[in-house]
């Protein structure tokens, strides 16, 4: 979609200005394996800056002693995330309410960040506004501690080409490749001054959301088209 691209542009733009090739501080620069950045900010691993990975890849419904249903709440796979999208929703499969409660006893929340696996690795979602869905195969959630950092700015930092990098060195496998919990905190992320980010997350936040909203619109014209199509089809 055109217009959630541009959006995206614009949030980049902003990201690569003021934190990833910061040009314009006034006092002394650190260099890092992930850049040069004013010396004040500080460079950490992932690991120290979430809440929590909520990982449920190894569950099925056979083993919760339930099955998919016809309806109900969309089970998202790494085949539902791509190039910044959820994809495929139409043929995702679902659970029911029952299962759903035993299938994620910890819910996610606006703001987590959905991250592929393996089978494609390091494919990433932003959770912007709707979060009612199950996580299933070869996804992580990523919940960033907001006390530390803006979902906002480690979701941008995992997502262009340095932070992908970053990713794609700890991977294994040769086949398949895939990256271990115990690999992905490891992934060095730098921490802005609070400043920074607030400024940051005050604009880019809502162009999330509207990316979100848009997407979904253009997700329901589809299906209305698809279903008039069929109609007259028909005639």
């Amino acid at each position: 979609m055109v217009i959630n691209d541009n959006l995206r542009a614009i949030a980049e733009t902003i990201f690569f200005s003021d934190i990833r090739y910061v040009s314009d501080s006034d006092g002394k620069l650190q260099d890092t394996e992930i850049g040069t950045f004013p010396a004040e900010w500080k460079v950490t691993t992932l690991g120290k800056v979430l809440d929590c990975i909520i990982d449920r890849r190894g569950i099925t419904p056979t083993k919760l002693d339930g099955k998919w249903s016809d309806d109900g709440i969309i089970a998202l796979s790494a085949k539902s995330v791509k190039n910044h999208e959820l994809v495929n929703l139409d043929i995702a499969n679902h659970v029911d309410d029952d299962l759903f409660e035993r299938w994620m006893p910890m819910k996610l929340k606006q703001q987590d960040i959905l991250m592929t696996s393996e089978a494609p690795l390091g494919e990433f979602y932003y959770l912007a506004d709707y979060t009612h869905y199950c996580l299933s195969q070869r996804l992580f959630a990523l919940r960033a501690n907001k006390s530390i950092i803006q979902p906002t700015v480690l979701y941008f930092q995992l997502t262009d080409t340095i932070g992908k990098h970053q990713i794609e060195i700890r991977k294994t496998g040769t086949t398949v490749s895939g990256i271990r919990q115990s690999e992905l905190v490891k992934v060095p992320i730098v921490l802005p001054s609070d400043d920074v980010q607030n400024k940051f997350a005050a604009i880019c936040d809502s162009i999330m959301v509207q990316i979100e909203k848009n997407a979904d619109e253009m997700r329901k014209c589809n299906k209305l088209l698809s279903m008039l199509l069929a109609q007259l089809s028909r005639h």
